[in-house]
């Protein structure tokens, strides 16, 4: 999904933060200033407040539902594919502020989509199911740090 709707909460990832209160949810949504910022959600009125510190900047493809929470290191990390960049990044986004910490390369990714996320707290490894083009699905780890990519089983 190409985001540009200015404003239109993508609920792309609706998680309990590890700071937040019984009543918030965190979201990725579109803003004016950025392509993808992170909000508070109450979910008794759908009311959305963006973090001060920033967002993934425009110009990008984004998945829907490809997004991870860290609560204990307070990041949320999404697959982005910059306009004019062949492979993906992952996007490490603070929590508490919503500034990128890190958004490093994921070689080879050209041909990939990425289907979904989840961040093994007690391992400390980010996992995803991808599409590597060839109409499997691949269980893979991905480094958050360097964007280094490894397979860790394939599916139909």
């Amino acid at each position: 999904m190409r985001v540009t709707a200015v404003g239109r909460l993508v609920l792309a990832l609706l998680a309990w933060a590890g700071t937040a209160t019984a009543q918030e949810l965190q979201a990725f949504r579109s803003s004016a200033t950025f392509g993808l910022d992170v909000a508070w959600v109450d979910p008794t009125n759908g009311a959305a407040t963006s973090l001060t510190g920033g967002g993934i900047p425009s110009g990008f493809t984004y998945s829907s539902g490809t997004a991870a929470i860290d609560r204990r290191g307070q990041r949320l990390f999404t697959t982005v594919l910059r306009n004019g960049e062949t492979d993906w990044r992952v996007y490490s986004v603070s929590l508490r502020d919503g500034t990128v910490l890190s958004s490093p390369t994921i070689p080879g990714t050209s041909t990939s989509s990425f289907l979904g996320l989840e961040y093994d707290e007690a391992e400390g490894v980010l996992y995803a199911i991808r599409s590597p083009g060839d109409g499997k699905r691949r269980l893979c780890a991905i480094n958050v740090a360097t964007g280094a990519l490894t397979d860790k089983g394939t599916g139909t």
